[in-house]
């Protein structure tokens, strides 16, 4: 494998795990570990998931979902060519998010909600916490010390239901207006 082409595919994963972790860390859910592979592309983010079956959960849940894409946006859409045509973990997301969409009457707006999370973790508020977060993903592969975790997720702040509200209604927005 291109070593040079292994290593964008683990930076790519590295800020795809950290925007996952950040918007789960803004949803003040639990984050276990964050990981990518060292061989390979791709990674993984130990989350609890929002609970419950209201529809705040429900979205909050695509969000959580759709900020892996969201960050790969926010962090590499415009400064890379070949952005569009590897787009990390998007296929497994996507799928997670659909049963949840499906119940919102949002079936197939994934790739709307990746727009929203990457707004969010774009924004001066949290990225340079998924900056750090990929960038010591980076260096140690996985991130499983509950302290380091802690403390970062301390410094997240946290995104209100209101927030969470603001994304589903704007999807429906745009969605209308297509």
């Amino acid at each position: 494998m291109n070593p040079e082409w292994l290593a964008f595919a683990q930076k790519r994963a590295a800020y795809h795990e950290a925007g996952h972790a950040v918007m789960a860390m803004a949803l003040r859910c639990y984050v276990g570990s964050v990981s990518i592979k060292q061989d390979i592309d791709g990674g993984n983010t130990g989350v609890i998931p929002p609970q419950g079956s209201s529809k705040i959960s429900q979205i909050q849940r695509v969000l959580l979902a759709a900020a892996g894409v969201g960050a790969e946006k926010a962090f590499f859409r415009g400064k890379d060519d070949s952005f569009d045509n590897v787009i990390v973990g998007f296929a497994g997301d996507q799928g997670k998010a659909e049963v949840e969409l499906v119940e919102l009457g949002q079936s197939g707006a994934f790739v709307l909600y990746t727009e929203y999370a990457s707004q969010i973790l774009g924004s001066s508020n949290y990225c340079q916490l998924v900056t750090k977060l990929a960038e010591d993903v980076l260096r140690e592969f996985e991130i499983t010390e509950p302290q380091k975790l802690l403390a970062l997720s301390k410094r997240v702040p946290p995104l209100d239901d209101l927030t969470v509200e603001a994304c589903h209604i704007a999807v429906d927005m745009a969605r209308r207006s297509r």
